[in-house]
């Protein structure tokens, strides 16, 4: 896992939202598999892949925005 972290590319691609996608998404999909490890040992409940990759891409997009909106909102507040 060390070896995936470290070798994990950045600018890959010319689009900076891509780029930033492809970035957080190895932190968004650990955190959503922990989720759901969580939620399969303490509440006995399973969910569709197309329900938890729906989530994946759900976290990117908000983050993205998040930090979209954070960006702006620092530029007009000093």
């Amino acid at each position: 896992m060390k070896t995936t972290i470290d070798n994990w590319q950045k600018n890959l691609y010319q689009n900076t939202i891509l780029n930033r996608a492809w970035i957080i998404s190895l932190g968004l999909v650990l955190w959503n598999i922990w989720k759901e490890r969580n939620n399969l040992i303490f509440k006995e409940e399973r969910r569709e892949k197309v329900d938890k990759w729906n989530q994946i891409t759900q976290n990117i997009r908000e983050t993205i925005l998040a930090e979209k909106w954070f960006k702006e909102d620092s530029k007009t507040n000093p």
